[in-house]
């Protein structure tokens, strides 16, 4: 299926990167990075290897450091055309070495409001073998090729210990379906050159999301995640990132069915890359 591109070009955001730095100054950060493995909510998208990339601007509006616009891109590659390796099967289908398997775009405004700060955006994601996907009954039909979902954050951001988030998702195009997740961050400085990114949620999924994302129709806790980045300056620019990423899933219904699809409901991955900040 085609990258519809007019269409993507309006919004893009991981998960994993919303608000992941300083939004007080204008900048643009851009990460390039190899994984061991992508997991998305849970789900084993690639088990054997990828290439990920996310660009990110953040322009104040009328000279307001207090909010401002975020627009972001995300790219996943996969790195050899077997998605599956020899612990896990994956959803991603095999075959695209070399190729964007997902391209999401977002466009974000945040706003600080006294010790809390919001953000709300507009996500689209894009899977160009959307179509290939392994299953092919249910409501969805085995098509997952482009969906969108409006996003409301909060981060209670005063505190320094660690900082509570809210994650709600809420797609209105092809899934109608809710995935909500509540946790912890802390950034961390380490020594003068080397800091850290630390991150904890717990997901919730309704019936339509859980059937996109999983392939089957449940509700109530969904996956838990814990992420570990840590970057090294290189220069007043350049870091070097590298990190650690654990993810489980939560309710035995959706255990089984990923031991039906052979697919691991727990997992450990790697990351080393880069990170640029203009």
């Amino acid at each position: 299926m085609p990258l519809r591109l007019p269409s993507a070009i309006c919004a893009a955001l991981l998960s994993s990167c919303i608000l992941s730095k300083d939004v007080e100054d204008p900048r643009t950060d851009v990460f390039v990075h190899a994984s061991s493995m992508y997991v998305f909510r849970g789900q084993v998208m690639n088990a054997n290897g990828v290439a990920q990339g996310a660009f990110k601007t953040r322009m104040p509006l009328r000279g307001d450091k207090e909010q401002g616009l975020t627009l972001q891109a995300f790219g996943n590659v996969d790195l050899s055309d077997e998605t599956a390796s020899s612990d896990s099967e994956a959803w991603f289908p095999p075959g695209h070495a070399g190729k964007f398997t997902e391209v999401d775009l977002s466009a974000a405004y945040d706003r600080k409001l006294g010790p809390v700060q919001f953000e709300a955006a507009l996500i689209s994601y894009v899977f160009p073998n959307g179509t290939e996907f392994p299953l092919t009954a249910g409501t969805f039909g085995g098509e997952r090729g482009e969906t969108k979902e409006l996003v409301l954050r909060g981060v209670w951001a005063d505190l320094r210990a660690v900082q509570p988030f809210l994650d709600v998702h809420r797609d209105f195009d092809e899934v109608e379906g809710w995935y909500v997740a509540a946790g912890l961050e802390r950034g961390v400085g380490i020594t003068k050159r080397l800091a850290a990114e630390l991150s904890a949620h717990v997901g919730f999924t309704d019936e339509s999301h859980a059937e996109w994302v999983y392939g089957i129709a449940v509700d109530g806790p969904a996956d838990g995640r814990l992420d570990a980045d840590f970057f090294y300056e290189l220069d007043e620019f350049t870091e070097l990132k590298f990190g650690v990423g654990f993810s489980t899933l939560l309710q035995s219904d959706l255990e089984d069915w990923f031991d039906t699809l052979g697919i691991d409901s727990t997992n450990v991955w790697g990351l080393v890359g880069f990170a640029w900040s203009i």
